[in-house]
């Protein structure tokens, strides 16, 4: 059994108007040997509109339904990968945290579950000036 440390998964912060769309991305780090990825991934419906979102992974599934994103994906090639996974979009009503939930999981060639740490991030809600409207 191999065990590997400084696989991270950071979900970045960004700040964007009320009313605009922003783009808020999922990068990894060190995940080497991956076969399978489950993901979830929770925000305040009532603070952030989910709007879509782009997949590095072309056979990656995902969903949100009611503040939380699902993402899963399995292969029996495994990936190294390192740098943006995913980048969700969301039009933006006010603040809110966006946290990876506690179940997710990471699993690395040959079915080992990968120690990875989880940074979460958000969306600040900003108010246009009234030189800028």
């Amino acid at each position: 059994m191999s065990l590997t440390f400084g696989q991270t998964a950071v979900i970045q912060t960004v700040s964007g108007f009320q009313g605009s769309t922003v783009a808020v991305p999922v990068i990894v780090k060190e995940w080497h040997n991956i076969e399978a990825i489950t993901l979830h991934i929770e925000f305040d419906p009532q603070a952030l509109t989910y709007t879509g979102c782009d997949l590095v992974l072309p056979e990656m599934l995902s969903f949100c339904f009611n503040g939380m994103i699902g993402l899963a994906w399995c292969d029996l090639t495994p990936v190294t990968l390192s740098g943006k996974l995913a980048v969700f979009y969301f039009t933006v009503n006010g603040s809110s945290t966006i946290n990876f939930v506690p179940i997710c999981e990471v699993i690395e060639h040959p079915y080992i579950p990968v120690n990875v740490n989880y940074w979460n991030g958000g969306v600040v809600a900003t108010q246009r000036r009234l030189d800028e409207l």
